[in-house]
């Protein structure tokens, strides 16, 4: 049992932490002794505990920090062999134990555990629930998007629980058997070529159809193939006009066909011609798609029929109630299939959408990502619940096939892009969570053709340790998860009772128990409904 010391108005990003971080925790009580203690502050007398992790700036620093007009540049710190960065501002120790967090640039030290006689002590010179809170609220800045600091901020504290001997139990963040969850979504910003006429979008089109496509077949970044089967499309355009060759912005019928029996997300917009509204220096201008989701009825129908999820690529979802539950219900007339999610279009977000789409009636939210990279701007590949919200969950967006490979973005070739897709994976391979993917509907279409990495992707489909499912399994897995609680524990003999106020789960809900010396003894998968409980380990 984890009992934490923190001010009241540290509460609500607590709870979050340890619906993450999915082990028995809770307020200390001065005459309980606790396996550990996590304090938020350096200042007050610690409860017995036989670990005790005090996080928070020293007093000068923190007192330097209330002085501040604008916040601090990110520190980068080093963690064994992994980098994070800390953008609430950092002590450096003075302390001769043994060092656990260092500062990237100086090599001084950030966290170290203090040598006593009584329980030991780790020291850690930074502010965890303000850290927390900024990445929940804020995201990282694209320059830090490929580190997943919220996730190590929870490795770190559960290493140091379990090096010191201490016996663990957690909930793991993916279901018993897998050591990863895929989840494949498809933002639909252009559903036909024809709509377009001759607009910038069908000008760039045919530019990027030969010159570019000429170029990059020089510089050896294209296939033959592929430069044939780009010019071939930009010169039957009138033939797609008149109706003699098939329309190649409409990819429908190729997502179903290359991915068989998984059930994909397609995020569709309600209207056309619609800009929406501006937010700060978010502008609108230029974001209104060309198609009515009354225009793609059929190809609706068969994803339904398929099994596929429909849900909302909103216009204004996103900062007007009214308007959200208006663009879901048109949604859901066009299908004929229930509408839980929501990704906005342009991926526009501020700290109050998760507030007005839950008033909507969504269940989940799935635009907190990146534009210009890919990575975990949350700092997580977790389902999270934003602050603001009380009951919708936010499926963080890790993998956006336009910022891969566009140019102005990351720009990559498709063989690197593949190798950035790995990077994330090897992280996110270890039974972190989820990955959530976002390949648009014409991308593996001319002239883009990015469906080698697309590929790449589905061939995960077939290792039996990853579990592929639509936007919206996945977040009610996580809610699942969530009602999981832990009742009577008994570590000493490997047995934990935890019980659900939900339903049962497929796939099923792990418990995992780390025992004296540090290793998982067990992972038994467990299942519970609101009257029974079923005993793991």
């Amino acid at each position: 049992m984890i009992g934490v010391v923190a001010p009241e108005q540290d509460m609500p990003v607590i709870r979050e932490f340890f619906e993450l971080f999915k082990t028995p925790w809770e307020i200390c009580r001065s005459s309980k002794h606790y396996d550990v203690v996590l304090a938020a502050s350096t200042e007050g007398t610690l409860p017995d505990a036989d670990l005790s992790v005090v996080y928070g700036l020293d007093p000068q620093d923190r007192a330097r920090e209330k002085d501040l007009d604008q916040a601090r540049p990110a520190v980068l710190l080093r963690y064994r062999e992994h980098r994070f960065p800390i953008y609430g501002g950092c002590s450096v120790l003075n302390s001769d134990g043994k060092r656990v967090i260092d500062q990237e640039a100086t090599g001084k030290i950030v966290g170290s555990m203090i040598p006593g006689s009584g329980g030991r002590i780790v020291r850690i010179g930074y502010d965890l629930f303000k850290e927390v809170r900024f990445l929940l609220l804020n995201g990282q800045p694209t320059e830090y998007a490929l580190m997943p600091t919220l996730d190590l901020h929870i490795s770190i504290l559960r290493d140091l629980i379990v090096e010191s001997g201490i016996p663990l139990v957690e909930i793991p963040p993916v279901p018993a058997g897998f050591d990863m969850i895929l989840c494949l979504t498809h933002d639909v910003d252009f559903a036909s070529i024809r709509s377009h006429g001759l607009d910038r979008t069908v000008i760039g089109f045919l530019y990027r159809a030969t010159i570019v496509s000429f170029v990059h077949f020089l510089k050896g970044q294209l296939t033959i193939g592929k430069l044939v089967g780009n010019l071939l499309a930009a010169f039957s355009l009138p033939l797609v006009h008149i109706g003699l060759v098939c329309d190649f912005f409409n990819q429908f019928e190729k997502y179903m066909r290359i991915e068989g029996s998984i059930r994909s997300t397609f995020f569709v917009v309600p209207y056309k011609n619609l800009d929406g509204e501006e937010f700060g220096d978010q502008y609108s201008k230029g974001r209104a798609t060309r198609y009515d989701v009354e225009d793609i009825g059929p190809q609706l129908s068969a994803l339904v029929a398929k099994g596929c999820e429909i849900g909302l690529h909103g216009i204004n979802a996103w900062n007007d109630t009214d308007m959200a539950e208006s663009e879901r219900e048109r949604i859901q007339e066009a299908a004929h299939s229930t509408v839980a999610g929501v990704r906005s279009h342009w991926l526009f977000w501020s700290e109050r959408t998760p507030e007005v789409l839950e008033d909507a009636g969504f269940s989940y939210d799935s635009s907190f990502g990146y534009n210009e990279t890919v990575g975990y701007r949350a700092g997580t590949c977790q389902v999270f619940q934003p602050l603001n919200a009380e009951k919708l969950l936010e499926l963080p967006l890790h993998v956006q096939d336009t910022a891969l490979f566009s140019s102005g973005r990351m720009g990559l070739s498709q063989h690197d892009g593949i190798e950035k897709i790995d990077e994330l994976l090897r992280w996110i391979r270890q039974g972190r969570g989820v990955t959530t993917v976002n390949w648009h509907l014409r991308s593996i279409g001319p002239e883009r053709q990015w469906d080698k990495a697309f590929k790449h992707l589905l061939q995960l489909a077939d290792d039996p340790r990853v579990w592929v499912a639509s936007a919206q399994d996945v977040v009610q897995w996580f809610a699942s998860r969530r009602l999981v609680q832990f009742g009577e524990i008994d570590l000493d003999t490997g047995r934990s009772l935890v019980s659900s106020k939900g339903t049962e789960t497929t796939p099923r809900i792990a418990v995992r128990l780390y025992n004296h010396h540090g290793t998982a003894t067990s992972e038994a998968e467990h299942v519970s409904l609101s009257e029974r409980s079923r005993t793991a380990g």
